[in-house]
């Protein structure tokens, strides 16, 4: 039997490193794994090889094929064919950017030891037995000195056969991977006034918004969402804040930061409350950092 316990020595340390390398101050990629991680609202269905379901959310898949529901119907095919855990690590990357290293060498693990004796063709030998040869003849240095090359030798084992076969290479990985590949499509996102499909009034305007963004960022509507089951698609604010910053928020939400050109110091005072009032699930210091940051800047004119 192969000796994996390199996994299991370097695995806290990796992950160390990785936490050093992007410390956690994205609360937009917490809010995406905690959607992933529960059921509320999923409307699309993939099968895997042995016939499970796993749920997803259709409109952040449709966001991170860059809409094209011709893809997306193929990356649901081609899962047919692909194992339970293969498929989760393939939506994780999807939703976060990232890949979950404990998750991968534990699964990877229990599922080698399970078929090393009796399934020589195993799924996973399939797919990790070359990443698993190249990486044990590394030396430990090499791997907490090259995060990054390991990281991609990871992702490459994990979803570059699947997204191969979708249509997709590894330019394309290397585009949506990290925070910064999932702000950049949201991004878009925010741009698509046409999809927008409901709308906040305040002060007798309207602020145009996707349900989805409000379901993955604030406590707030999605209770709402879930509990009432009203079809209207528009509500009155009742925060007692401006247009001007309720629209700061939106833009937030979807963006993770703030547009400069835009905020004015009493902006940023009602900022402070409409969060609190939003319910933003923001577990990371990312929302106080940038209203510090904003009234200091302010502070000095």
């Amino acid at each position: 039997m192969r000796d994996l316990n390199i996994f299991e020595l370097k695995r806290k340390r990796i992950n160390q490193e990785i936490i050093e390398l992007f410390p956690k101050i994205y609360s937009f990629n917490d809010d995406l794994n905690n959607f992933l991680k529960s059921n509320e609202f999923k409307d699309i269905e993939i099968k895997s090889n042995d016939g499970e379901i796993i749920k997803a959310h259709k409109q952040i898949l449709l966001i991170r094929f860059n809409n094209n529901q011709t893809i997306l119907t193929r990356f649901i095919n081609i899962c047919r064919r692909k194992s339970k855990e293969i498929i989760q690590f393939s939506l994780n990357f999807l939703y976060t950017g990232f890949i979950d290293f404990d998750k991968f060498i534990e699964k990877f693990n229990q599922k080698f030891n399970q078929n090393e004796t009796n399934d020589s063709n195993s799924n996973y030998q399939f797919l990790f037995s070359n990443q698993i040869e190249k990486i044990q003849k590394e030396e430990q240095e090499l791997i907490l000195n090259q995060i990054e090359n390991q990281n991609e030798k990871f992702e490459k084992g994990l979803i570059y056969d699947l997204f191969e076969q979708t249509g997709f290479d590894l330019k394309w990985i290397k585009e949506k991977e990290g925070i910064k590949g999932i702000l950049k499509d949201f991004e878009k996102f925010y741009q698509q006034n046409e999809t927008k499909d409901f709308t906040i009034i305040v002060e007798e305007k309207e602020i145009k918004v996707h349900k989805l963004i409000l379901q993955i960022r604030s406590e707030l509507f999605k209770g709402m969402f879930l509990s009432v089951n009203d079809l209207s698609n528009q509500v009155h604010d009742y925060s007692e804040k401006s247009f001007e910053t309720i629209q700061q928020l939106i833009y937030f939400l979807y963006n993770d930061k703030i547009d400069e050109t835009k905020i004015t110091k009493e902006n940023i005072e009602e900022f402070t409350d409409l969060k609190d009032f939003y319910q933003l699930n923001q577990k990371s210091i990312l929302g106080s950092y940038l209203l510090d940051f904003y009234s200091k800047s302010f502070s000095k004119n």
